[in-house]
């Protein structure tokens, strides 16, 4: 950073493949009034999105962080090799207890196991008050 230069927000970038949740989460953001969510741009599967450049164009318009949305761990692997020293990186999407091992040997900054929450069972309770 150049000193005396302005201090820039952080800027993270969502990747993910298609029907993965990425337009739920673009939606649920867009309604936030102090964030500016820019339209989708439709990479296609995941496998298109990264080899067609979507983290390395996330990391070229300066993003501090990227999500990897439903990748395989084998991909997840590569998006590290090449761009893990440059931003932080994080897996989501299709882990769960079974396989968070493989995602974290894959060397990536964060691991997000939604099935933690999403999985869990219900539990049906009531409270009442009595005068």
């Amino acid at each position: 950073m150049t000193p005396g230069a302005p201090v820039r927000p952080p800027a993270p970038f969502i990747v993910g493949a298609g029907r993965s949740g990425t337009t739920l989460l673009r939606m649920m953001l867009d309604a936030h009034s102090k964030l500016a969510i820019p339209p989708e741009t439709d990479f296609g599967p995941a496998r298109d999105a990264f080899e067609s450049g979507g983290v390395e164009a996330a990391v070229a318009t300066g993003a501090d962080a990227v999500l990897l949305d439903n990748m395989p761990p084998s991909m997840v692997r590569e998006a590290v090799a090449r761009f893990g020293g440059i931003v932080f990186l994080e897996a989501s999407g299709g882990i769960h207890i079974g396989n968070v091992e493989e995602y974290a040997r894959t060397g990536v900054a964060a691991v997000a196991v939604g099935a933690i929450t999403h999985s869990a069972p219900a539990f049906d309770i009531s409270f009442e008050l009595s005068p």
